[in-house]
């Protein structure tokens, strides 16, 4: 699975989780620029069970999350 998080080709994996529904949970860093001073943010992704997809119900509709 490869989800871009912005702009940036610094975006990296760390580790998954699958959780008890199924849906898989990626957790990485992102050099998304969301506001001064910020490189290398903590990173979420959800992708379904069913098919792998991202999951749209996560984060803000777009099944990731970024801080």
């Amino acid at each position: 699975m490869t989800t871009r998080f912005g702009d940036s080709l610094d975006d990296a994996e760390l580790a998954d989780l699958v959780l008890d529904d199924g849906t898989i949970l990626a957790v990485g860093n992102s050099d998304v620029d969301t506001g001064p001073n910020t490189n290398g943010e903590f990173a979420l992704a959800r992708y379904a069970a069913s098919n792998g997809a991202i999951d749209g119900s996560f984060g803000g509709g777009d099944g990731k999350v970024s801080q």
